[in-house]
């Protein structure tokens, strides 16, 4: 992780609240913590990514589901003090590979894979999973989401 020179500020609307693509995380026993919202097309490549892992008895690895949690923190990873160095993936990268790396680099600053980045993995999935189920999300961050027959469909599908 490398650290700025100088800090960055939240971007703002013109009515000085933060832009909704930022949003800050906390939990219980964690520090707050600043993310960003990814685009539509990584938050995709995401969801897939960490689905290959939600099946109990695929005889997957422990390794590449927190591989697949920490590219998820470090796809979205904000902070007005600290950048990661590891490059996001193009177009269908290898987004393990990429959370193999990102896992080192949090390791590096003491931020914990099971403690620190699964359950900001777990808030930001939950994140995802709203913008994805949800045209009306996209519209007026932030106000709260109605039922419409385009989301309902898609869940009854």
């Amino acid at each position: 992780m490398k650290n700025l020179k100088e800090p960055r500020a939240v971007p703002r609307r013109p009515d000085g609240q933060a832009n909704p693509l930022y949003f800050e995380i906390e939990l219980e026993g964690l520090p707050v913590q600043w993310f960003r919202l990814p685009n539509d097309r990584i938050v995709v490549e995401l969801i897939e990514t960490l689905s290959r892992f939600s099946v109990l008895d695929d005889g997957l690895s422990f390794g590449g589901s927190v591989d697949a949690l920490a590219a998820i923190v470090g796809a979205s990873w904000w902070d007005p003090t600290r950048i990661l160095e590891t490059e996001k993936p193009r177009r269908g990268g290898d987004w393990l590979a990429y959370g193999e790396q990102v896992l080192e680099e949090f390791h590096e600053e003491g931020i914990s894979g099971t403690v620190h980045l699964a359950p900001w993995a777990a808030e930001l999935a939950k994140r995802f999973g709203s913008i994805l189920t949800s045209p009306e999300s996209t519209i007026n961050f932030g106000e709260a989401q109605k039922a419409s027959e385009i989301s309902s469909d898609l869940i009854s599908a």
